[in-house]
């Protein structure tokens, strides 16, 4: 690209034939001052991006972060902006057609300043930058570490999708777990009924003991007679000695007694308590015949009911999923193939996370430039976790979609990069490489001009 075109801040995009578009904008010159870690850093990257290399806690970590605390304000500023130490931390980005510039204060406060070519303040600067870059970037190398969740709901945000999937989701999943809990009920009534099939029939009406029972009454009459006489007898037995004329009568009395018993009484009461025996078995045979009836028919209708609610759950839960098969039918995603389901993103049908590591790259690639379409910036915090592929991946993507990645690794060797030690640029590390040819400014703390709006 040119560096007229670069000088603009205006995105050439090979995806459409070389042609520029005047709408979108890149980042052409970068200053901060007392930002976190940083001392003063300040430079020109490359239009096809820059890589930011270092050690652990020497700065080049807060060069991203003070980029995305100018483009979106409080809402993406550290808690602690300003260089310990400091009293306040200074930012300006140039975007070609506008320069952003930034004043954070220890006491937290923050000023904005978004001016055009010309030197003219842009009224409501902030308002402005998020017509430019109104959400905070996908990062390709965090997005792959993100849990299915956030990178669905990165997808969603970036694809235009007429129903809101999330609450039809949630409201599947309710109306699933209740009919799974219906299912269970479900399985349980169809047993009990299973378990009712073999009711007798052949057993008849329950047979009535009254006259038995009533028998009975009168040989326990009988008995308690016979037990008054044998007490009759026990005294009789005392008064023996004096009583001896009445003995013999008494014995006779004695012996009439017994043999009645057991002529007549005893047979009576055996006979009873056997008839009253397999009566009380018959009738428990034909109380629980009648229990069994009753609970079949309760066991019934409880299935009938299970089923019905079974089904009406079925067809709410067959509506939604209709509907996701519209929605998602109508939705315009970032790059074909890409799709979802209610555990997380599917490309070309399978998981995301079972895609090839090129296929990873592709749509995370795919998701962060349609994010910010505008401002074709995009951060690569964890630039460690891609391999030689990836990152060449990242770049060729980059190249035909006109954007330009920055890129935080650590190791110093890698062609082209800026090199952060102690909160300063202090120079390239290995050779050219690729990434592109980069203006430095190694700069020293500079008094205000006359320029600065703060």
């Amino acid at each position: 690209m040119d560096a007229a075109n670069n000088r603009r801040g205006v995105a050439k995009s090979r995806e459409e034939g070389g042609k520029v578009s005047e709408d979108s904008f890149r980042i052409v010159e970068y200053r901060a001052e007392n930002f976190q870690r940083l001392k003063l850093v300040e430079f020109s990257p490359d239009a096809d991006g820059v890589v930011i290399s270092g050690k652990n806690a020497q700065g080049k970590s807060a060069i991203i972060a003070s980029v995305e605390a100018m483009l979106l304000g409080k809402r993406a500023a550290p808690e602690r902006p300003v260089r310990e130490g400091e009293e306040i931390a200074l930012g300006r980005l140039d975007l070609g057609d506008y320069k952003v510039e930034g004043k954070w204060s220890s006491d937290g406060k923050y000023q904005l300043v978004v001016r055009g070519k010309d030197g003219h303040k842009i009224g409501a600067p902030q308002d402005f930058l998020d017509s430019i870059y109104g959400d905070e970037a996908v990062d390709p190398s965090l997005f792959l570490r993100m849990s299915k969740r956030e990178q669905l709901n990165l997808l969603m945000s970036v694809s235009e999708i007429s129903e809101d999937l999330g609450e039809l989701e949630t409201e599947r999943s309710r109306i699933y777990d209740e009919r799974r809990d219906i299912g269970r009920d479900l399985k349980k009534a169809e047993g009990a009924l299973a378990s009712l099939s073999s009711i007798p029939e052949d057993i008849g009406p329950k047979k009535d003991t009254k006259e038995a029972l009533e028998k009975l009454q009168e040989a326990s009459t009988i008995i308690a007679s016979i037990q008054s006489s044998k007490q009759r007898l026990g005294i009789m037995d005392e008064e023996i000695a004096s009583m001896r004329a009445r003995l013999e009568a008494a014995e006779k009395e004695k012996v009439a007694l017994v043999k009645r018993i057991n002529e007549t009484v005893v047979p009576v009461m055996e006979e009873v308590k056997v008839r009253v025996t397999e009566a009380d078995a018959h009738n428990r045979k034909v109380e629980e015949r009648d229990r069994k009836i009753v609970e079949k028919d309760r066991a019934q209708k409880q299935v009938e009911n299970l089923l019905t609610q079974v089904s009406r759950f079925t067809f709410d839960i067959e509506k939604i999923d209709a509907r996701k098969a519209l929605a998602l039918k109508e939705a315009k995603f970032p790059l074909e193939g890409l799709s979802f389901d209610g555990e997380g993103i599917l490309y070309k049908n399978q998981p995301f996370e079972q895609s090839s590591q090129a296929e990873k790259i592709t749509v995370s690639m795919a998701i962060a430039t349609a994010r910010n379409p505008r401002l074709k910036w995009i951060p690569l915090r964890a630039g460690n976790d891609l391999d030689e592929e990836s990152l060449g991946a990242v770049m060729r993507i980059c190249r035909e979609k006109g954007y330009q990645p920055w890129i935080e690794k650590i190791d110093p060797n890698q062609p082209g990069c800026l090199i952060i030690e102690e909160g300063e640029l202090v120079g390239f590390g290995g050779k050219d490489g690729g990434i592109g040819e980069l203006s430095i400014k190694r700069a020293k703390k500079e008094e205000k001009s006359d320029e600065c709006p703060f």
